[in-house]
């Protein structure tokens, strides 16, 4: 633990649940003590930056140990630095700062951080950027994320006009979306690993992983399907980083339709749900590979209206 000199703030590293005050910032999934309980990687620490007098958490971060080097996340979209938008810069400072005296003291050798995209707290996203470059970090990584902005407007309004050729042939078939409640996921795999080994990606999780993320996360994991008839002719997971946010995730489609695009079929039943459940982002991820662009994918995910901003991997040497 740190106490700290700068006006009311506490720095605690580590602290017991019972320890904690209140968090008045917006939060992620992926850096919930759920989720960061199953990353697979060893030693886990944990930074508070506390308002004592509003007995109120105003930052947190957390990061991994492996081998002189910490990471953040181990194994997920993103982990980086969570804050109070209204948190003033000097203090977010002083957090940085004894996070790196602390870091130090472990004889560490480099720290990575995966951001999340601008497009989810651009405010915060521009504050982090500005932090992590002015205490000496590099961008190791610069990608682009695309999403759909939930509003009002019909799906079909944002779409270029071939796409709409694409989802009015598959409104003639009469495909149909709903969500698989109780999913084979053995055969769920293999659909997704026969799709990605098509288009020449790695399987990022097993069958047993995807198994349980759905059972660790079951009010965050849902399981959205296309079907010809009985025949489902794609799929993808709607991850719920929170409130605002669905994440799609690990989409795959049959090779016997790609005539006939399922996926935008697919994308517009998502749509339609992130406006019933309240969302405001339909984080459709990345589109480049360590900073290489996807030129088919960008083209796809722009063609369906989706807006892009950027996603930072930031590094430094110690």
């Amino acid at each position: 633990m740190y106490t700290g000199t700068f006006h009311n703030y506490q720095i605690l590293i580590n602290p017991k649940i019972s320890q904690r005050s209140p968090a008045n910032f917006t939060t992620y999934l992926y850096n919930s003590d759920a989720h960061l309980a199953q990353q697979p990687c060893n030693e886990q620490v944990s930074f508070y930056l506390v308002n004592t007098k509003k007995r109120i958490t105003e930052a947190a971060f957390h990061i991994f140990i492996e081998d002189e080097a910490a990471i953040s996340p181990c194994r997920a979209p993103f982990g980086g630095i969570e804050f109070n938008p209204q948190l003033h810069l000097e203090a977010l400072q002083f957090f940085w700062e004894n996070i790196e005296a602390f870091l130090q003291t472990q004889h560490l050798k480099s720290l990575k951080i995966k951001a999340y995209p601008v497009c989810y707290q651009p405010e915060n996203a521009q504050v982090l950027h500005y932090l992590l470059l002015h205490n000496g970090f590099q961008i190791d990584a610069q990608d682009l994320n695309y999403h759909l902005a939930i509003d009002e407007h019909p799906f079909q309004s944002k779409l270029h006009h071939s796409e709409k050729r694409r989802l009015q042939k598959c409104h003639q078939h009469g495909y149909s979306f709903e969500r698989w409640t109780t999913p084979d996921f053995a055969w769920v795999h293999r659909f997704i690993q026969q799709n990605r080994e098509r288009k020449g990606y790695p399987t990022s999780l097993s069958a047993e992983a995807l198994q349980q993320l759905f059972q660790k996360f079951p009010d965050h994991c849902t399981l959205f399907v296309l079907k010809d008839e009985e025949r489902i002719i794609a799929l993808a997971t709607g991850i719920r980083v929170n409130a605002k946010v669905l994440y799609y995730f690990l989409p795959a489609d049959d090779e016997a339709y790609l005539a006939d695009s399922p996926m935008v079929q697919l994308i517009k039943g998502l749509y339609q749900y992130c406006q019933q459940e309240g969302y405001q982002l339909l984080d459709l991820g990345i589109s480049t590979a360590l900073s290489q662009p996807n030129y088919g994918l960008i083209n796809f995910k722009k063609n369906l209206g989706a807006e892009t901003s950027m996603k930072w991997t930031f590094s430094k040497e110690f």
